[in-house]
């Protein structure tokens, strides 16, 4: 864990600045992926969760399974079979399960059922953090042959759904240039019948974390002009637009535009609230995550997202609620007692502080964060 200090109290904290931000310049960083300081310093409204963490489910080709193709939810769910498993026997399982499901799918005739056993394989290896075996997979499904398929279309669509998840991996992983190769193939492969807003839309993203700004733009409008309801789209390039401080009027459109279209989507209120937190308006952008954690009260990123927002906003016991809350999601995680430690700290409530403290420095002994926080508390009751 790395550690920003503030000497005005507690510290928080951090398990690793997001591959996709700047550092913060000062202040005191809390656990969560929105990159928020205890002293007001805003993130700028290009940072948003880690592509792992909080993500805006994408849309792609009307099949059964499409709701759990790309980026929909943690790791451990982005499985076809929308398995949900916490802890490394249950991924092992999945990933075992899975493999038994290719097994089987291996020997069936249609060519469909194939590439998306390639698909649910690698993204099952994803989950357990085994990178290579799963682009080798996926880029194995997405090579499969068609020549003499009687349903030549949903082989097709199935390939476009191989490179997805090959792209979405490799930008998981950092590497951009590879998500936007993938992507590009994607495209290039995308027939006719395949709704394309959602492929449109990933280059976008990727091409705007490589800060090709202007090419994004178009990819992004072109998804808008695709299907005009998408709301990934609406987020992202709302995201984009408020890079530039003359266009945060217009960038604010769009994620109000989202609102409207999916009022009940935990991920438009969130990335709204980070939007709102990089304007300064922290009493808004408290609204935003509260919302968007009550709407997905298992979320454990959502959870502390609110708390920390809760907290810059000075609603301070409401911030421990939610702090409480992340911490009972993951109570084998050091970071959730450091983080609940440090708002009970803030809070003046010290003995519940330090058995906090104390919690985080067994689960992680040695921890420079806590114990800093540890000696911060002593010399307040000492």
């Amino acid at each position: 864990m790395k550690l920003l200090v503030s000497t005005r109290g507690p510290c928080w904290a951090v398990a690793g600045q997001d591959r996709h931000f700047a550092s913060q310049p000062h202040g005191v960083e809390l656990n969560h992926p929105c990159g928020l300081t205890v002293d007001g310093t805003s993130p700028s409204a290009s940072m948003c969760p880690s592509p792992s963490r909080v993500r805006l489910r994408q849309r792609t080709a009307p099949s059964r399974s499409e709701d759990a193709l790309i980026r929909g939810g943690h790791p451990g769910t982005r499985c076809m079979t929308r398995l949900t498993v916490t802890g490394n026997e249950c991924r092992r399982r999945v990933v075992r399960m899975t493999y038994e499901a290719c097994t089987y799918r291996v020997h069936e005739s249609t060519s469909r059922r194939l590439v998306e056993a390639y698909v649910n394989l690698g993204a099952a290896l994803a989950s357990v953090g085994r990178g290579t075996e799963a682009a080798a997979v996926l880029r194995a499904g997405a090579s499969l042959d068609g020549s003499g398929l009687k349903d030549k279309r949903a082989h097709e669509a199935a390939r476009v759904q191989a490179l997805l998840q090959l792209g979405a991996l490799y930008a998981d992983q950092g590497r951009l240039q590879r998500a936007l190769s993938a992507y590009r193939e994607a495209l290039d492969a995308l027939p006719d019948h395949y709704p394309p807003q959602s492929v449109y839309n990933l280059l976008g993203e990727t091409l705007s974390r490589l800060q090709q700004y202007a090419e994004a733009e178009r990819w992004f409008q072109a998804s808008l002009a695709s299907q005009p309801d998408h709301v990934p789209a609406h987020i992202t390039y709302g995201k984009l637009l408020a890079r530039n401080s003359s266009r945060v009027l217009e960038a604010e459109r769009w994620f109000l535009r989202a609102r409207r279209l999916a009022p009940d989507d935990s991920s438009v209120h969130h990335h709204y609230g980070l939007f709102l937190t990089s304007q300064g308006r922290l009493s808004e952008a408290a609204e935003e995550q509260l919302r968007a954690a009550e709407l997905s009260r298992s979320d454990y990123e959502l959870s502390m997202a609110a708390a920390s927002a809760l907290r810059q906003a000075d609603r301070l016991e409401d911030a421990e609620v939610w702090y409480r809350h992340a911490a009972s999601l993951r109570p084998h995680e050091a970071r959730s007692h450091t983080n609940l430690g440090a708002i009970l700290h803030l809070n003046g409530k010290y003995k519940q502080a330090a058995a906090a403290y104390s919690e985080a420095l067994r689960l992680q002994p040695g921890d420079a964060t806590t114990i800093m926080n540890l000696h911060k508390l002593a010399a307040i009751l000492a």
